[in-house]
């Protein structure tokens, strides 16, 4: 498993890699928190919260085409591409909550968590080897914090 980790600025969750070089973000409005998007190179995401309470979040690319799709009621994410990638999430632990992320072969392959600081949270990926579909891992990300936020 490679270690990725976060780094937290005004506006935006910086994904960095084992190597500490920017990987991609999940910008946002400072004030409000919402506006969220994924940025990756020089490709920008649009993040929409659809579905009960607005707790799915479809992501579209910058024509408007959905990429991933984020069905929280079943735990699931669907990336579409040339192929449609399939995977399952599920949350473990209470106090220390950790997302894990699995392949349609029950394969973990992606781990996020945080570790409680002074005033603010550190977040940690572990990603399995052969991962870098970082779209998903960015939008998991955002689903992840989102989630801490509400609860």
């Amino acid at each position: 498993m490679k270690i990725y980790t976060i780094k937290e600025s005004r506006g935006s969750l910086k994904l960095l890699n084992e190597e500490n070089q920017l990987v991609g973000e999940v910008l946002y409005e400072f004030v409000t928190g919402i506006n969220r998007r994924i940025k990756i190179d020089n490709e920008i995401f649009k993040i929409k919260n659809t579905g009960f309470l607005w707790y799915d979040n479809d992501v579209f690319d910058k024509n408007g085409i959905l990429v991933l799709k984020n069905d929280y009621a079943k735990n699931r994410i669907f990336y579409y591409d040339q192929d449609t990638e399939f995977f399952t999430y599920k949350f473990k632990g209470w106090f220390n909550k950790k997302l894990y992320l699995y392949n349609n072969g029950d394969q973990p392959v992606l781990m996020i968590g945080y570790k409680q600081k002074i005033f603010k949270n550190q977040y940690i990926i572990e990603v399995g080897k052969g991962f870098t579909n970082y779209i998903v891992i960015l939008s998991l990300l955002n689903f992840y914090i989102s989630e801490l936020s509400s609860a």
